[in-house]
């Protein structure tokens, strides 16, 4: 049914409600127990009779003649609730919130269930739920519904859950060591902390630029100048460059300031607030993340940043990244890539800062704050100098921060985390869009234009699954779906609009504008994280499964999908079309189809 009738149908049972005298967004609710403590204290409920309150929203409904049994949940769980001798479906739906009112018993199939002898309504919704949420689910309309996700998909809420959890031990390990929770400006008239693209805005009421903020690192300093000794922050950043699976335009981090300390202290303690947090949230140390088992136990690994590129034969840390699996903190970096770091006493072309890696993923930025304002001030004035070369990233002169620092700051180690990667860490998610409710999506309708930038021609890949070990007619069935997709989602804007004409005046069309290029892929996983990393940057993505291979019943493909969890979903090949650049970067190392 389209969806502009299902809501129709809705309005018309809402106004019927309305029409009774019943108001179908009441106030308040008389609840007396969650669905979690119906079921705790079952037994007891039952044994003395008690009546109870449960409310929640309707997620299944099921009719036998006068019997009526629907799927009750709340925030705790989920409850069976029977209806006899009423009528509730006749304006109840699924999705609704309900209050129901009476008697916990078993059914003659062992279910834990609520009688209802009244029942109320306490939210009518007028959309409904998705039905197709499982198996091969619209990535992209995940993010964006995200309210939708978490109703479908209850693992969606507990992984925000556990981000809380993180902060809460954080927080816990700082506050009982010590140190003081502070908060900083988020618009600042001067960004800094980093080197980033920062957003700009306007502040009207006095006439004057301002950013959001970068970091909170300049204002934590400025506190230890003050004579706080020790502080710390969750600070929500804004940085105006990509998105990726690790990276969102706005992002979390804990960040705190140990005065008279350096950055060896800080290694320490980068380690054992880590190791705190993963045993608050596991009861242990070690977590599963893509099939990988990292080990947070202290101490880590630890290698000079010369050191790493010599062993991994690299020239640039980007490189060797995917090398630190293990925790592993890299240190002594270069002055030019860290112009707030002290120098080291003994080279002072090197820095004391160092980075904690997890699977090869950077966590933290940290390091020894460098509190003589002359050097400082020699370091901002190169980088203002490539700011002025079109660097826009580069760091800007704080001339506040400098008289600072003349006016005195202590010896002090700066240390940051990152709870967004933290949180994926611990909850086995690839990107970083899982673990934020709400990150910042293109909005559906918003073209892509970019002033004084040429279109970029566009690509499609198609990538078959060799791990299926798929006969011949198997590979190329799969191609040709995926091709079909693929021109099915593009339609006219697939063919070039001219023609060429034979000798004997007869026109033939020029082909596909955009070109198609076939290569393989050696494992499921594999097609999995394409397909993730397609979605994240915004890439359009034809996905093929057995199941689709085996049938051309849709409704058997949705049936078998939906019994699956995604990892056990046996793909046959994908399709990726977009921008070339990033098609390309996305699947240059893979082998061509042969």
């Amino acid at each position: 049914m389209p969806l502009d009738d299902i809501r129709a149908a809705r309005v018309e049972k809402l106004e019927k409600l309305r029409n009774a005298g019943i108001d179908p967004y009441p106030a308040k609710s008389w609840r007396t127990h969650t669905i979690a403590a119906a079921l705790e204290g079952f037994d007891d409920f039952v044994a003395n009779k008690d009546r109870l309150v449960l409310v929640g929203r309707v997620m299944a409904a099921r009719g036998h003649g006068a019997i009526t049994f629907m799927d009750l949940l709340d925030g705790t769980g989920t409850i069976q609730v029977l209806f006899k001798n009423q009528q509730p479906l006749e304006t109840t739906d699924i999705g609704d919130f309900l209050e129901v009112f009476g008697l916990l018993f078993t059914t003659q199939k062992g279910e834990k269930t609520l009688e209802v002898e009244k029942y109320r309504m306490l939210t009518k919704s007028l959309l409904p739920l998705p039905e197709k949420w499982h198996g091969l689910q619209d990535v992209e309309e995940r993010y964006r519904q995200r309210y939708v996700d978490m109703i479908m998909n209850p693992s969606v809420k507990d992984v925000f859950v556990t981000r809380g959890k993180v902060i809460e031990a954080m927080r816990e390990f700082f506050i009982g060591r010590g140190y003081a929770e502070v908060q900083t400006p988020i618009l600042q008239p001067m960004y800094g902390g980093g080197s980033a693209r920062p957003f700009k805005s306007r502040l009207n009421a006095l006439g004057m630029d301002v950013y959001m903020r970068i970091s909170d690192e300049m204002y934590l300093k400025r506190l230890v100048v003050g004579g706080m000794e020790r502080v710390f922050e969750f600070s929500t950043d804004f940085r105006n460059e990509g998105i990726d699976r690790s990276h969102n335009p706005e992002f979390t981090i804990m960040e705190a300031m140990t005065a008279y300390s350096d950055y060896e202290a800080g290694m320490k303690l980068v380690e054992a607030i880590t190791e705190y947090v993963v045993q608050k949230i596991t009861s242990g140390t070690k977590v599963t993340y893509q099939g990988t088992t990292i080990d947070f136990k202290a101490p880590w690994r630890r290698i000079r940043y010369a050191e790493a590129l010599q062993e991994y034969g690299k020239a640039t840390i980007e490189e060797c990244e995917p090398f630190f699996i293990q925790p592993t903190i890299l240190y002594d970096y270069p002055k030019a890539t860290s112009p707030l770091a002290k120098p080291k006493h003994d080279n002072p072309e090197i820095v004391e800062r160092f980075e904690h890696y997890i699977n090869g993923m950077e966590v933290g930025n940290n390091y020894s704050e460098l509190t003589d304002a002359s050097i400082l001030e020699e370091n901002w004035r190169t980088q203002e100098e490539a700011l002025k070369k079109g660097d826009e990233e580069a760091q800007r002169m704080d001339r506040d921060y400098l008289h600072a620092l003349e006016i005195g700051m202590p010896p002090t180690c700066g240390i940051a985390i990152s709870i967004d990667r933290m949180t994926m860490l611990l909850t086995d998610q690839h990107s970083i869009r899982d673990v934020i409710p709400f990150p910042f999506m293109r909005p559906k309708d918003l073209k892509e234009t970019v002033p004084g930038k040429a279109k970029e021609s566009k690509i499609a890949v198609a990538i078959i699954n060799r791990a299926q070990d798929m006969e011949p007619w198997q590979e190329m069935n799969t191609i040709a779906h995926l091709n079909a997709a693929f021109g099915a989602r593009l339609g006219r804007e697939l063919f070039m609009q001219d023609t060429i004409a034979t000798k004997d005046y007869q026109k033939i069309n020029l082909n596909i504008q955009h070109a198609i290029m076939i290569k393989v892929a050696d494992s499921n996983k594999a097609i999995c994280n394409l397909v993730d990393q397609a979605k994240e940057l915004d890439l359009d993505v034809a996905e093929f499964t057995k199941e689709m291979l085996e049938t051309t019943d849709d409704k058997k493909v949705i049936e078998w999908t939906k019994g699956k969890n995604r990892e056990d979903i046996d793909y046959y090949g994908v399709l990726i079309f977009g921008k070339k650049s990033l098609v390309e970067k996305l699947t240059g190392d893979l082998k061509l189809f042969s």
